[in-house]
């Protein structure tokens, strides 16, 4: 379902938000983004909560692996 959501609504367009880097990781091969290789940087970006559950949402976003460096250092300087 959430699949379906996204490729209706997103895939291909450009989208700005915000969000804490979590992740920062070089892949070869990845089940979303198939045959491509680069960085896949993961942000928190907010948690649903009702009575009986929570809900971390996250994104993963495909960058290019000439931003490995400058990714990874991002994720420390909130901390």
């Amino acid at each position: 379902m959430a699949t379906k959501v996204f490729d209706e609504g997103f895939r291909d367009v450009t989208v700005c938000g915000s969000g804490v880097l979590k992740c920062v990781g070089k892949f070869s091969y990845d089940p979303v983004f198939k045959n491509e290789s680069g960085i896949k940087a993961t942000f928190a970006i907010c948690e649903l909560a009702d009575a009986y559950s929570k809900i971390k949402v996250t994104a993963e976003v495909k960058n290019t692996l000439d931003e490995y460096d400058n990714l990874k250092s991002k994720m420390f300087q909130g901390r």
